[in-house]
């Protein structure tokens, strides 16, 4: 198997962007020291570091607690927040989209239930099962029908 010879940057990188669940983050959901060792280097050679995940914005203190400040692009792209963990901007889904989206789902499958993220918080119909949320972390609000 040949492999490629590596090639030396001529302009370095000065932003990556990481992906964490599953990628950069161990299952315990805590950064290995090599990773850590890797995430500081990269920063001390002027490389901004970008934390994405598909998770709510109500995961992103925790995080930061645990990694380090760094902007983290959250919620599959719609929410994106500063090192401090401030939200910098959010592109939540319109209310007549959400709406006309839930009718036609609800159309094609009777007994659809469904959940939001709002504010840092989570609310779900009563049929929407919350088992990796916990009983405490979510409110119900709606029915499903």
């Amino acid at each position: 198997m040949a492999t490629t010879p590596a090639v030396p940057l001529l302009v370095p990188p000065k932003l990556t962007a990481t992906d964490l669940d599953g990628t950069l983050l161990r299952s315990d959901g805590t950064l290995s020291g090599r990773t850590r060792a890797a995430l500081a280097a990269a920063e001390q050679a002027g490389i901004r570091v970008v934390l994405v995940r598909g998770r709510p914005p109500r995961c992103v203190p925790e995080l930061l607690a645990t990694i380090a400040p760094h902007v983290v692009i959250a919620a599959n792209g719609a929410a994106v927040h500063a090192p401090d963990g401030t939200l910098a901007h959010m592109s939540p889904i319109r209310p007549l989209a959400a709406t006309r989206l839930i009718t036609r789902v609800r159309r094609a499958l009777p007994g659809t239930a469904f959940a939001v993220e709002y504010d840092g918080d989570f609310g779900h119909e009563r049929a929407y099962p919350i088992s990796s949320f916990g009983e405490d972390a979510a409110e119900p609000v709606g029915t499903a029908g």
